[in-house]
């Protein structure tokens, strides 16, 4: 198994791609480039939008985030376990939103994170075990409950003193339907999950999944065309009632709509393509963002002054949504968690820092006595902390901006952990 270091969105000629990955990796290009994870620039130069690891064969490509750099193979590998688990937990949190999606036609010609799926069966499977259907079982002398009704109607009675003696009784019992298709299809999707992470070998490099040692027996010929197989499950969700059950059916169908069953082209994506979702959830969760919740105080404040209104029109415009909001007691925290490198920060557009200014000035109109801290923030490599530029706008008198790199890796262990950062490694930032 090799194992190919790259940067997200860093520039490779062909040459290069060539040398890194060789000739097999051309067969999967298209597929690639479909799902916008493999692009070409305008210079004919070749990059990746992606963070995460692309499995090809017995080939796995891991694209680190783009504040990082590549650096020696323990130190690579040290990178992107920690990404694994920042996805891992990140997807944990948002499966829903996905298995929301079922899978649809639209979907499929996107890019699903497989490794939440597969996390989620897994999960799944080692709390519940295979999914069940049952039965009622009918027996002469069984062992379950006596069947009163069955008895009587079906059996001859001795009168024992004046009353009813059966000498052989009808029973009736529940067990799990072994050959019921939904079980059957789970162990089918199971065994396909374990054989895509164990001939990757994502589990030797990452160590971060718990892959049940399993090998059902299933005759794949019955379970029929993957088509007939996300029928079935349609039917199965149409009369299933458990939650649990619900959201594992959805799990099973979108995986079905997502999985290559090509044998001779073996193509698995662990990763994603909008890292920068995840940034802002961190950045958010170890600040404590108090606008995350649906509740918040604060989002009466921006909706009030940051909504425009077309006078004598049917049409009002939305208004905008600040990433992280939180206030200590003589302190007003404003962050914008920008997914940019110092040299992406530095060129960032008037407009977003406008409305920084604009948030500032719609917070100090309802709470007119705190002080404030208007804060831009993004990812730098290891043991980066500083402030690039403190930003004034005219037309904001006494209102101020402090774009700052905090260590991204810092930031993802802090959330891997759940821990919040020390508010006052931020503010020495901005006094620094």
């Amino acid at each position: 198994m090799k194992i190919v270091y790259f940067i997200e969105l860093e520039r490779y000629n062909t040459y290069t791609i060539n040398t890194k990955l060789g000739e097999k990796f051309k067969r999967y290009i298209q597929e690639l480039s479909l799902k916008e994870i493999y692009k070409q620039d305008s210079n004919d130069e070749f990059y990746f939008k992606y963070v995460g690891l692309i499995c090809v064969e017995d080939l796995i490509i891991a694209i680190l985030p783009k504040y990082l750099t590549i650096e020696s193979d323990e130190k690579n590998k040290e990178n992107i376990t920690l990404i694994m688990k920042v996805l891992k937990k990140y997807n944990s949190i948002s499966i829903d939103e996905q298995l929301e999606t079922l899978g649809s036609e639209e979907e499929k010609s996107k890019f699903n994170n497989m490794f939440a799926i597969i996390d989620f069966l897994f999960k799944d499977y080692i709390e519940y075990d295979i999914y069940e259907n049952y039965i009622e079982k009918y027996e002469l002398n069984g062992e379950g409950e006596i069947n009163w009704e069955g008895t009587i109607e079906n059996e001859s009675a001795f009168l024992v003193k004046k009353r009813p003696i059966y000498l052989d009784y009808w029973t009736r019992d529940i067990e799990s339907n072994d050959n019921d298709f939904i079980r059957n299809l789970h162990k089918h999707i199971l065994n396909l999950c374990v054989l895509d992470i164990n001939k990757s070998e994502i589990q030797k490099i990452t160590h971060i999944l718990e892959v049940p040692n399993i090998e059902f027996i299933v005759d794949e010929e019955r379970l029929g065309e993957v088509d007939y197989q996300i029928k079935m499950i349609d039917d199965e969700l149409k009369i299933q009632y458990s939650e649990r059950k619900i959201r594992l059916l959805k799990a099973m169908k979108l995986f079905l709509n997502n999985h290559n069953y090509e044998t001779n082209k073996r193509l698995l994506l662990l990763g994603t393509k909008t890292f920068h979702t995840i940034w802002e959830k961190a950045c958010g969760d170890i600040l404590g963002n108090e606008y995350a919740d649906t509740n918040s105080k604060y989002h009466e404040v921006i909706y009030e002054n940051t909504k425009a209104f077309w006078h004598n029109i049917n049409k009002n415009s939305a208004s905008m949504r600040p990433d992280i909001v939180y206030e200590t007691d003589d302190m007003f925290y404003i962050i914008d968690a920008k997914y940019y490198t110092e040299k992406g920060m530095i060129g960032l557009g008037v407009q977003d820092i406008a409305k920084q200014f604009m948030y500032h000035s719609a917070f100090e109109k309802e709470y007119p006595l705190k002080e404030y801290k208007n804060i831009l923030l993004s990812p730098g490599n290891i043991d980066i902390n500083k402030k690039i530029s403190k930003i004034t706008m005219p037309l904001f008198i006494g209102k101020e901006i402090f774009a700052l790199i905090l260590d991204g890796n810092m930031v993802l262990n802090y959330y891997i952990r759940g821990e919040r950062i020390k508010r006052k490694e931020v503010l020495n930032l901005i006094e620094s």
